[in-house]
């Protein structure tokens, strides 16, 4: 009995594998399936959780910086792009050293760091080819993510535990007194140090480009047709949409594009230095105008009131005073506000959204908020959840109205 059981435990596993192969094979289609990707993904998981030992879980997360490390030795001396363009049968890291002119001995090290973490393949003794996940690399948002998380927000990281220490535990909310200032020992918030810094800013600017890319628009979400209304419809001077900190305007020219018969005027609100550089193809599909959103909205009774990935920056109190700027002018039984974000489930966060709440703490002392906390922090501002629209692993759209 007990070999007949084991004979079976035994083809259980064997046909796994081969569903394990047949999956990698076809990954391709299946990627065009999101909900199957992500099943997938959570098993694959949990599978890897249930064969490591403890002492090898705790192994790879003590080995992660090492890895982002190599990434970033190989960003600094563009491997992603030479190896990409040597075809599938690779580059020789004495061609690598030759073109880089780095030692070739140290190249040799980190390809072999970045073979292991699967970034590379290597297909003979010191010959690398590329894999999609270096050939991603390749694109600028992408490097430009990765050098923001490692030379800025890692060093926020690193020093999180003795920051936390020093203050005796108590949860991050002065962004002028928090993790960032502790590790670089500065008096400046986030955002202060960056603007000091164009080289920095840019990476974070193109980071957060990268950040949009491969996630849906927030109206696939969002039934926009629930911002229909005869007012709209019929006066030329109705405002449909403000973007409120909308930066270069990403999501209101989204939202043109694929509702390109929708009526009513768009406005993108943001400080100056983002409106003046707005890009040209989208000053004609939008209005934009200098506002801080700490100061009184100066757009009254528009149809919705637009926030995408502002809130997680601040802490309740600044939150409060930027959404009361903003309910002043909401039109009670007409006017909505949209807020595009993290919505974490109080039970059962996905890894990005936890991850970002560390980040956000880290460097901005801000944090991503569970449902229950967003209902809390809207019904003080006044405002009533209508409804939250999305997947509870990706950012959302809140949907709220004056009470």
């Amino acid at each position: 009995m007990d070999s007949i059981a084991g004979l079976s435990r035994e083809h259980k596993i064997e046909n796994l594998v081969a569903g394990i192969h047949e999956v990698i094979n076809d990954h391709d289609a299946i990627k065009e399936d999101p909900h199957m990707r992500k099943s997938l993904l959570g098993a694959a998981r949990k599978l890897v959780a249930a064969l490591e030992t403890p002492v090898e879980t705790i192994f790879r997360f003590g080995w992660q910086p090492h890895q982002n490390a190599a990434i970033r030795v190989a960003i600094a001396l563009d491997l992603f792009a030479l190896v990409g363009s040597s075809g599938p049968g690779g580059v020789s890291a004495a061609d690598l050293a030759s073109t880089t002119r780095a030692d070739k001995a140290l190249l040799v090290r980190i390809m072999r760091a970045l073979v292991v973490s699967e970034v590379f393949t290597e297909v003979a003794i010191e010959q690398y080819a590329a894999t999609p996940i270096s050939d991603a690399w390749v694109a600028l948002p992408l490097r430009a993510c990765s050098r923001h998380l490692h030379d800025v927000s890692s060093l926020s990281l690193y020093h999180l535990p003795e920051f936390l220490s020093r203050s005796q535990y108590q949860n991050p909310e002065d962004p002028l007194n928090g993790p960032f200032q502790f590790a670089f020992d500065t008096d400046r918030s986030f955002f202060q140090w960056l603007d000091e810094r164009p080289d920095r800013m840019a990476n974070f600017n193109t980071w957060m480009e990268a950040h949009r890319q491969g996630r849906k628009n927030w109206f696939y979400s969002f039934p926009v047709e629930r911002l229909n209304s005869p007012r709209i419809s019929k006066d030329p001077k109705a405002v449909m949409l403000v973007d409120i900190g909308g930066g270069y305007g990403h999501d209101l020219e989204a939202f043109r594009n694929a509702f390109p018969e929708s009526s009513g005027r768009l406005i993108l609100e943001d400080i100056p230095q983002a409106i003046d550089e707005l890009p040209a193809r989208r000053k004609w599909l939008m209005e934009a105008i200098n506002y801080d959103f700490c100061t009184p909205q100066p757009i009254i009774g528009a149809r919705a009131y637009y926030f995408r990935s502002i809130f997680h920056a601040f802490s309740d109190s600044k939150c409060l005073e930027i959404l009361r700027c903003t309910t002043s002018a909401m039109e009670r039984g007409y006017s909505k506000m949209l807020i595009n974000d993290w919505v974490l489930p109080d039970k059962g966060a996905s890894f990005q959204a936890a991850m970002m709440d560390m980040n956000m703490m880290a460097n901005l002392a801000g944090k991503e908020r569970t449902e229950s906390q967003w209902k809390s922090l809207l019904d003080q501002a006044g405002l009533l959840v209508v409804e939250i629209w999305g997947s509870s692993d990706e950012e959302r759209v809140i949907e709220a109205v004056l009470k």
